[in-house]
């Protein structure tokens, strides 16, 4: 089935959805060749798309596979870190996920001054 058509479903439960986008990853990673893969950049929370929350499995479900293959879990938290969303990071929302590596911005300086930051575990 081709997921950009219009005859294409995800999956009637929330269980079938996860399932099905975390083995769509898994195919991709297997496809691309995991030592080809540095990292997987991911928004827990996005920003520009009307803040939208990821699902807590499905984010527990890429860290799984990042663990698996050994890939590094990157959290670009530069629109929704440092406070934003109720915590110091957006991850945090997420119990059992924690990034190998979390990129902010904005926030730490209130947008004021350019400055950025990278964290890693």
């Amino acid at each position: 089935m081709d997921p950009y058509s219009f005859n294409f479903s995800w999956g009637d439960s929330e269980e079938e959805k996860v399932a099905r986008q975390l083995g769509m990853l898994h195919d991709q990673i297997l496809f691309e060749g995991p030592q080809k893969i540095a990292g997987i950049i991911m928004e827990p929370i996005t920003g520009s798309n009307g803040w939208l929350r990821l699902n807590q499995e499905y984010y527990q479900g890429v860290r799984a596979l990042c663990d698996q293959y050994g890939i590094m879990l990157i959290a670009d938290e530069v629109m929704s870190g440092f406070y934003r969303t109720g915590p110091l990071f957006a991850f945090q929302h997420f119990e059992g996920v924690q990034p190998d590596m979390v990129t902010f911005a904005k926030g730490v300086s209130s947008a004021y001054i350019p400055f950025s930051g990278v964290g890693m575990s």
